[in-house]
């Protein structure tokens, strides 16, 4: 006797269409990026205003409080505000929102652990985190893929359930595994008896 394997329980896949394609997210990463630019400036200038007026103009030490500013504010925007109901500037101009595979809002921990992959894919594997919404039919990145989110419309609705299961990846010279969303069609059957 065969049964399906739905011990990750159920989640929720969409359209394809709804999906996030590669131009949608470069304008979303470029304004984003325009961001962060223009919050670093704001902090240069408004910082050493600050210090000058106040005849603390130590520029070594002073430097070392910028960026752990800045760093603080681009983790909170690329982050909790990605994932909260407002989106990012870069989100909102692109029509996206992103949802765990059982299409809620990601908690704070799993857009965390995302922004941590997005930063080792961008300096690992430049080019294969982008090029992996290509060749995914959810449109998925990697990171999104390891994170167990989804980039879609702002306006998208599910398209129906599914079981959500481990699949294995093959492409690029790589062969990677993690959790996603089965289709109708794509039906995994195991053994009752483990395959044994």
């Amino acid at each position: 006797m065969r049964h399906r394997d739905d011990s990750l329980g159920m989640g929720v896949y969409y359209d394809e269409a709804d999906c996030a394609g590669i131009t949608r997210r470069l304008v979303a990463s470029a304004v984003d990026a325009t961001v962060l630019v223009m919050f670093a400036i704001v902090i240069s200038l408004v910082g050493v205003a600050t210090l000058n007026r106040n005849g603390l103009n130590d520029t070594g030490r002073n430097d070392v409080w910028y960026l752990m500013f800045w760093l603080a504010g681009g983790f909170a925007y690329l982050s909790a505000l990605k994932a909260s109901r407002w989106r990012t500037l870069g989100y909102r101009v692109a029509g996206l929102k992103i949802v765990t595979l059982r299409g809620e809002p990601p908690s704070n921990w799993r857009m965390s652990f995302r922004l941590g992959l997005a930063f080792a894919a961008t300096v690992l594997v430049p080019p294969l985190d982008l090029f992996w919404v290509g060749v995914d039919n959810s449109a998925q990145t990697l990171r999104d893929g390891f994170a167990g989110t989804l980039v879609v419309r702002a306006g998208a609705e599910p398209a129906g359930t599914g079981p959500i299961h481990f699949g294995l990846h093959m492409g690029a010279g790589f062969c990677l595994m993690y959790p996603r969303v089965s289709r109708p069609g794509v039906t995994r059957i195991v053994p009752a008896n483990g395959g044994k």
